[in-house]
């Protein structure tokens, strides 16, 4: 995987679905796609869905991942491109989690979590008034 990351810091819009930050992040080139943004994830994670919506391969893992849904069993795929604003992952290495619970409780699609692996490299200061996110590279 690589992870190209911008140096200069960024702002990002965002929305809300009831108490969640949603991200816009294109998969492949292709969006946006709501991922929820998760600062106690440790990885960033892709829905069933999704998989299934871009036709990306998934493989077994013997993985399990513990969330609001309970336990559920975990895949794997590699992203072509994942990229927000001035963060772009190539060749991501992800796990594929069911999101359909928390879709439906959001009425609305989730693509994935971005999570701590990618989240790590900035400082970034959340405005909820104006709905935005500055990133700003950790140097």
């Amino acid at each position: 995987m690589a992870i190209i990351q911008s140096k200069k810091s960024f702002s990002v819009k965002f929305r809300f679905a009831k108490h969640l930050i949603l991200l816009p992040v294109y998969l492949n080139e292709r969006g946006p796609c709501s991922f929820i943004l998760d600062t106690g994830a440790g990885r960033t994670t892709l829905s069933k869905h999704a998989a299934d919506r871009f036709r990306l391969r998934t493989r077994p893992t013997k993985s399990w991942a513990l969330g609001a849904g309970g336990r559920v069993k975990m895949e794997s795929t590699t992203v072509n491109c994942l990229q927000l604003d001035g963060i772009k992952c190539v060749d991501h290495k992800m796990y594929v989690i069911d999101k359909s619970l928390i879709a439906k409780a959001l009425k609305r699609q989730i693509f994935g979590v971005i999570g701590y692996d990618l989240l790590h490299r900035y400082a970034f200061t959340i405005n909820y008034k104006k709905k935005t996110i500055v990133f700003k590279p950790i140097t």
